[in-house]
């Protein structure tokens, strides 16, 4: 057996005893994740070695805070470092994905009204780390992040391959953000239903590593609208679950998916070249 295989069923144990023991393959995750079946449950143990710790301890963080407004997230049993690896242990919610169920449009709905939920959960700060459990502060500011971007507009490293209309235009978005006071909450960063599983009826909201601290709910849909158009069922669907117009926020949505973008444009220059030109064309419209 492998390092990690063993590992995985020495926790197991511990929470368990005598258990069976198998891997699975995640649909929304980087995790090696395990599921053991002891005498009267089953648990899901998540591994990862080149990861921070830290992104655990935000992952239990965010299922205590979810399951406290009654969104159905597994519930978190433990989590540390065995030999080397982060660990996380968690309630087993169901194998089949949400991505396998048959009503779509159904599960786009439950999607929203959980959104709509776990996105009034209290933060302080912004951003993907979290810094202090106890108070939910995360370890970025918006302001800093919305000046840090306008200000990158006047450089010429930034943005050496647009021209002045689409500078100007940007500025105009960005500072747009920078005028007005959003609402933060808690976002799951990849709502989607790859991140759901279902156990007959029930269907439980999985992953809580890409989670942030960021603007309700235009993060969630940015993230969304990644992968489906802005007028699409699914999109529909979702805001009717959450009980929100979209079309009154859009040009909201898209400012925050363009800020985000440049933001992720200037990371790239300096530390993943081989995205940016992914990442410019997004820019030159």
């Amino acid at each position: 057996m492998s390092d990690d295989f063993n590992i995985a069923s020495r926790i197991a144990s511990r929470f368990l005893g005598a258990h069976t023991f198998e891997q699975v393959s995640g649909k929304g995750s980087c995790n090696k994740a395990f599921v053991a079946t002891g005498a009267n449950r089953k648990i899901v143990i998540r591994l990862n070695n080149d990861r921070d710790i830290r992104e655990f301890d935000k992952e239990n963080w965010c299922m205590q805070q979810a399951r406290a407004l009654g969104v159905h997230t597994p519930e978190p049993l433990g989590h540390g470092m065995e030999q080397g690896w982060n660990y996380s242990v968690q309630t087993y919610e169901g194998d089949l994905h949400g991505e396998e169920l048959a009503d779509q449009p159904k599960l786009w709905r439950w999607l929203g009204a959980e959104a709509a939920k776990f996105h009034r959960i209290a933060t302080k700060g912004f951003g993907a780390v979290l810094e202090n459990e106890k108070t939910g502060h995360f370890s970025e500011n918006w302001d800093d992040y919305v000046t840090g971007n306008l200000d990158a507009l006047n450089s010429k490293t930034s943005c050496e391959k647009l021209n002045d209309r689409q500078i100007g235009n940007l500025e105009q978005r960005f500072e747009s953000l920078a005028s007005v006071r959003p609402v933060f909450g808690l976002c799951h960063g990849d709502l989607m239903p790859r991140n759901v599983v279902a156990s007959g009826d029930r269907l439980s909201l999985i992953d809580w590593g890409c989670a942030e601290a960021h603007i309700v709910p235009h993060f969630d849909l940015r993230e969304i609208l990644r992968e489906h158009d802005f007028e699409g069922s699914e999109l529909a669907a979702f805001a009717e679950g959450y009980g929100v117009g979209l079309n009154e926020m859009r040009l909201e949505i898209e400012n925050v998916i363009l800020i985000g973008a440049f933001d992720l444009t200037r990371w790239a220059r300096d530390r993943a070249p081989e995205m940016l030109a992914k990442k410019e064309s997004q820019f030159h419209n």
